[in-house]
């Protein structure tokens, strides 16, 4: 006989249809998780291009404002350098303000200056003799030590009065601010305001250095223009009360670099000091203008003789030398 058929649990038909509605449900989680997935990827794609063609655009725009900067800074420059030389002719002064900027700007470099900070000095060596422009001639050729106490106080408005000239214009007022203050010593006893030490602003103190090395070889601070060893020694003898030690220092190796040393052993000396082998250094001219030696002519004892029987008598006659 057979065996009864047994009856089917409920609860077990009502398990495999939650299976299947499981499987179901994560095969349509699964096409959804997918389709998102493809839609992010296409986004982020797409993001990513976008952030490439902005970053190229500002790139391009940055490059542009750049030139535009630049070639606006040196229109800038070029229309101090005319001004600069309407200076120069207006105070018939024939000394090279470029050089001074070019040397300020390279002394400001040596010493780790800003490019800021190395722009305002150039711009302020070009610029270094504007106040002059206020004060009589025969004044701006005055060596500084040969003035009356009248005039020491009137030229040393040139500072001042050349602030006042460019501080209407908003570009130069940070070089107004250097011309101001660029004959302060360290000691406080310059002027115009008696700054001392680091109260005078570093680019100041370069163009202090810079302008008075050629103004010491151009007989304009003493009533003799030196050579350049003897300017070179006079900057040295004045650290810590006029100059900057590390601004002197800096200056000097610029100097150097600047291929000028052969000048720094140039001598001046008396026709009982000369030497056979000596290289004069200067065109040797007599009270009428005559040359009497040219420059670049070797001494020899024949020479010496001749220039010693010539000066005879005659003080302060002076021969321009290296060794």
């Amino acid at each position: 006989m057979p065996a009864p058929a047994q009856p089917t649990a409920p609860g077990l038909v009502a398990n495999n249809d939650d299976v299947a509605a499981l499987r179901a449900e994560c095969q349509r989680l699964r096409e959804v998780a997918e389709r998102q997935t493809q839609q992010l990827t296409t986004l982020s794609s797409s993001l990513e291009k976008q952030v490439e063609e902005r970053a190229a655009a500002l790139a391009r725009s940055a490059a542009l404002l750049e030139q535009a900067h630049r070639e606006m800074h040196e229109g800038f420059v070029a229309t101090v350098e005319v001004f600069a030389s309407l200076i120069q002719a207006g105070t018939r002064d024939t000394v090279g303000v470029r050089k001074i900027a070019a040397l300020a700007e390279a002394t400001a470099h040596a010493l780790g200056l800003s490019e800021s900070q190395r722009r305002d000095v150039h711009l302020a060596g070009l610029l270094c003799d504007l106040g002059k422009l206020t004060l009589h001639e025969a004044l701006v050729h005055t060596p500084v030590a040969a003035m009356t106490a009248e005039q020491a106080l009137e030229f040393k408005q040139h500072t001042v009065n050349a602030e006042r000239i460019l501080l209407p214009l908003k570009p130069l007022a940070r070089v107004a601010a250097i011309l101001r203050s660029h004959n302060e010593r360290l000691d406080g006893l310059g002027y115009p305001d008696g700054l001392k030490g680091d109260a005078i602003p570093i680019e100041s103190r370069v163009l202090h250095v810079v302008k008075d090395y050629d103004a010491l070889l151009r007989k304009l601070i003493l009533p003799e223009a030196l050579t350049p060893a003897e300017a070179v020694q006079y900057l040295n003898d004045h650290v810590g009360s006029r100059y900057d030690a590390a601004v002197v220092a800096a200056f000097l190796k610029i100097l150097k670099a600047a291929k000028q040393d052969d000048n720094l052993r140039e001598l001046r000396v008396s026709v009982e000091g000369l030497k056979p082998g000596m290289l004069v250094t200067r065109d040797l001219v007599n009270e009428h203008g005559v040359l009497m030696l040219p420059r670049g002519r070797r001494l020899d004892q024949q020479a010496i003789n001749a220039l010693q029987r010539l000066a005879d008598g005659t003080p302060g006659f002076l021969v321009y030398v290296q060794r």
